[in-house]
């Protein structure tokens, strides 16, 4: 379980990859929109106190909004 935040700003708390996903080694994508930037695309992920495993990202796609 982990938080996400993107350019500093929570955006998503506790998520559960597993739970989510239906399983282990399943995927699972979850979209963000709306988030301004300049230069640079910051994404954090804290990990939950509670969990027993660090967070996971193993991909990311980029999109531009106009």
């Amino acid at each position: 379980m982990f938080d996400v935040r993107l350019q500093g700003e929570p955006v998503g708390q506790g998520f559960d990859i597993a739970a989510l996903a239906g399983g282990a080694r399943r995927g699972w994508v979850q979209q963000f929109s709306g988030i301004a930037v300049r230069d640079q695309l910051r994404v954090d992920l804290e990990a939950d106190p509670r969990s027993k495993h660090p967070p996971v990202l193993c991909g990311i796609e980029v999109v531009r909004e106009d």
